[in-house]
């Protein structure tokens, strides 16, 4: 449903434009997508399932962007997740669904692809907060003026970036965590 809706954004969108498009899955309670999920009976073969179908669906939607030649060779891709799991992963007191600061909750998946731009990989922190920050810079905006992100620019131009730091918080279901990484340190 989200692809399908954001296939029909993208053929009615008048130039430039921008588009989110929010897939819900991987997401608690997972479900069993038969041909995806190949161990239905345990937590983590449905959400690897769920990865799959996600995976498959995205896949889908850049096929279509890609069918419209010229405005894929000058789109801006971002693909993120707002947390990741933790599936048994420190037992019953590690949470589950964003529910903690360890490493299998906030360590998150951020591609970026843009024009003219080399594929890297960035092994210094970074965080969904400088997504904006970094998608202005790429399209020439103005910068936002107090921006809690960096932009991410200079990596995807080939540029070294300094180290800097990137904090984990979460406030919810009563529990107020925090956690921040420096480089090779987390707090």
């Amino acid at each position: 449903r989200t692809a399908g809706q954001a296939m029909r954004a993208i053929d009615s969108a008048k130039k430039p434009f921008f588009i989110t498009a929010h897939f819900g899955d991987p997401h608690a309670p997972y479900k069993d997508y038969d041909r995806f999920t190949a161990d239905p009976g345990s937590l983590a073969g449905r959400y690897a399932g769920e990865v799959r179908y996600s995976d498959y669906w995205i896949g889908r939607l850049l096929s279509h962007l890609r069918s419209k030649n010229k405005v894929f060779e000058n789109t801006i891709i971002v693909l993120f997740s707002d947390h990741g799991e933790n599936l048994g992963d420190h037992g019953v007191t590690g949470g589950h669904h964003g529910v903690s600061v360890y490493d299998e909750v906030v360590r998150v998946p951020l591609l970026i692809a843009a024009p003219g731009v080399t594929p890297t990989r960035v092994d210094s922190p970074v965080s969904v907060v400088d997504i904006a920050p970094t998608l202005l810079e790429l399209v020439g905006a103005e910068p936002l003026p107090d921006a809690d992100g960096r932009s991410l620019a200079g990596y995807l131009l080939g540029e070294t970036l300094p180290p800097t730091y990137t904090i984990s918080e979460l406030y919810d279901f009563g529990q107020r965590l925090r956690s921040i990484v420096d480089q090779r340190y987390k707090l």
